[in-house]
């Protein structure tokens, strides 16, 4: 048999041998593929799970021992199930790292390498390369260049801003970060995380902040400007913690906080708040330091601080800033009496006849008198502008004018150590009492003795001590008080708060403010005949209060309003309703560091009327503290014409 290779059979047979070779190649090279992925799957199982790489992807354990990342945002991962997978998402990024057209990430559209630079930083390190393509390359990532180059960053200081009644996103205090590039910090950047709320009025704001519904998101702002709303505007003390990292920690910190910008987290004012997702960024930066873990449902930002200062290592030096309003009131503090009076009769002239000031102000005036004048003056401004541009430039020329003439050297305002040397050192945050308490107490409840339980997982009463809290105030939530009835052989529900904020703010003759409380409970009503019933209330309160002895006892007065519901009043009001108005007055004061007294007496008169209505509310209460455990003594008595009821306790309590 004779074979005639002519031109065409011969391409012809070239086409079907390279196709069959082709395919014997592409088989081999699939089944080296899988070789190697089967090699590599090992290690890449052992790095999706390491400790670091899901604190990049902020993963956590819920109550169900579920991990999950608490990332909400849909751009955070490459894979769909990221979320939930950290080795699917670990190959993702693998893949997405060595696509030069990989999908873009995120609002500014980057290349994944772009948007996740501490991701990519550390795969690169784990897998030296060994998993990149050969045509693998780095991208340029010019906006995530230009925000870095902004920084030359020294160190980390995490800051707390003490609470601030005026608000309720601030009642429990706040914390960011300052990333320390400058000498001077007030040039330096804050990193806060906060919720985009939005202008929703009160009720709809608490509910959404309590529930999640609103995106909370990393942001920038200089420092200067927080500075001047926390200590000159809300009158915040600032405590400062330099945190213990190196350079390169400071560069994976950095590398993940820019991050954040492809991701949010649903904002949970008790616990996934600004305090808690801080945290985490300081996990990535030192990950021996297990901060997140440490915490249950509830997150206090006095709490993270604590958090942190168990690893005494990680905190490089402390400083506090005072409030504008503290550094004021220091410096009358030292001021001579002569001084004094004179700087109040300047206050009184210059501030209520701002043309007057040219002609009220001495050529001799005291350089203590006019810097004080120009502290209140700052103060002024803002507090009822809450701007700097409308301060009354009049008064400030003026008074700089003046302060100028004087050769004397400036007042100590302006550094932060002196001005508290003066006066009794605050304590830090983190050396305050413990946010929660449970108490167990003995009692005696008309004419039977009870056994008393009470757990308030936050935060702070008026019989508590103040160091590291706003004194003379009270935030409660969520406290619960339970009676054991001897006689009657059963468990009652004394009270349950669902909140209380009380402030009372002393009249001087530097600030003239209302006192003012608010709350809501369930409670066991003495008034009323029944063993066991629960009503519902909501009260309100506006007030004058008074100091003396440097504000060691406060005299107050309260008009408040009661509003009850529940259906055991139909005995008594054949309806489910009542209200009253309440005059209370009462006394507390700081006996010692340690021993606090609070003495009471509310007047009420609760309409619909019935007979015999009206009747008063004594309460007097002791109460001996540390930072730890509290011994307090309380008494109660209602009035009515026809009848008395005396409650009294003696309670132990161990703040946690």
């Amino acid at each position: 048999m004779r074979f005639i290779f002519t031109r065409q059979s011969f391409l012809q047979f070239g086409l079907i041998s390279g196709l069959i070779g082709s395919l014997l190649l592409s088989k081999l090279a699939l089944n080296l593929d899988q070789a190697s992925a089967q090699d590599a799957s090992p290690q890449l199982e052992q790095i999706s799970h390491s400790t670091y790489f899901k604190l990049l992807l902020h993963y956590k354990k819920n109550i169900f021992g579920f991990e999950r990342s608490e990332a909400d945002g849909a751009d955070f991962f490459i894979d769909p199930r990221g979320k939930y997978d950290p080795e699917a998402e670990l190959r993702a990024d693998i893949a997405a790292f060595n696509k030069p057209q990989a999908k873009s990430i995120g609002p500014l559209h980057q290349h994944p390498q772009c948007a996740f630079p501490e991701r990519f930083r550390f795969i690169k390190e784990q897998f030296k390369e060994q998993l990149l393509d050969a045509s693998f390359i780095e991208v340029p990532c010019p906006d995530f260049a230009r925000w870095k180059s902004q920084f030359k960053p020294k160190s980390i200081t995490l800051v707390y801003a003490a609470p601030y009644l005026g608000s309720p996103a601030s009642m429990f205090g706040h914390s960011f970060l300052r990333i320390d590039t400058s000498k001077q910090a007030l040039l330096d950047y804050g990193i806060s995380f906060e919720a985009v709320t939005g202008p929703d009025p009160g009720v709809a704001y608490t509910l959404k902040g309590l529930t999640g519904f609103y995106p909370g998101i990393f942001s920038q702002m200089p420092y200067y400007l927080k500075v001047n709303t926390y200590i000159n505007v809300d009158s915040r003390d600032l405590w400062e913690y330099e945190l213990n990292l190196s350079e390169s920690q400071i560069d994976h910190m950095l590398n993940h906080i820019w991050e954040m910008g492809t991701t949010y987290f649903n904002y949970y004012f008790f616990n996934k708040n600004c305090s808690y997702h801080l945290l985490s960024l300081i996990e990535v930066a030192n990950p021996k330091l297990e901060l997140r873990s440490q915490f249950g449902p509830m997150v206090i930002p006095i709490d993270s601080i604590r958090a942190i200062t168990k690893y005494p290592e990680a905190i490089r030096s402390v400083q506090m800033r005072p409030s504008l309003l503290k550094t004021l009131k220091t410096n009358l503090k030292k001021m001579p009496a002569e001084n004094l009076e004179r700087f109040y009769e300047l206050k009184q002239n210059i501030f209520r006849r701002t043309s007057a000031a040219s002609t009220t102000l001495r050529t001799t005036e005291a350089a203590e008198v006019l810097d004080a004048l120009l502290d209140w003056q700052k103060y002024e401004s803002l507090n009822h502008a809450k701007t700097l541009a409308d301060s009354s430039e009049t008064i400030s020329q003026q008074l700089l004018l003046a302060r100028a003439k004087i050769s004397s050297s400036p007042s100590q305002q302006n550094d932060p150590t002196s001005q508290e040397e003066s006066s009794r050192t605050p304590l830090p945050p983190e050396q305050a009492h413990k946010t929660s308490q449970v108490t167990l107490g003995l009692g005696y409840d008309r004419s039977q003795t009870t056994m008393n339980f009470g757990f308030r997982p936050a935060i702070h009463d008026l019989l508590d001590p103040d160091d590291g809290y706003i004194a003379f105030s009270s935030l409660i939530i969520a406290q619960s008080d339970f009676s054991y009835l001897s006689n009657e052989q059963k468990l009652r529900l004394d009270q349950f708060k669902f909140a209380e904020v009380i402030n009372i703010n002393p009249l001087t003759r530097l600030r003239k403010d209302w006192s003012w409380q608010i709350g809501a409970r369930l409670f066991h009503p003495d008034d009323l005949n029944c063993s066991a019933c629960v009503l519902s209330q909501v009260s309100a309160g506006i007030g004058l209060s008074l100091g003396s002895l440097q504000e060691r006892v406060i005299f107050y007065s309260f008009l408040k309003g009661y509003g009850e519901y529940s259906d055991a009043l139909f005995k008594d009001y054949h309806q489910s309703t009542r209200a009253a108005p309440v005059f209370e007055v009462g006394v507390l004061s700081q006996l010692s560091q340690r021993l606090k007294a609070w003495v009471s007496s509310e007047k009420l008169l609760y309409f619909p009327e019935i007979p015999n209505e009206s009747f008063y509310h004594f309460k007097l209460a002791l109460a001996y503290s540390n930072k730890e455990f509290e011994l307090r003594l309380s008494s109660e008595e209602i009035l009515k014409a026809d009848s008395q009821a005396l409650k009294a306790l003696v309670s132990l309590g161990y703040f946690f």
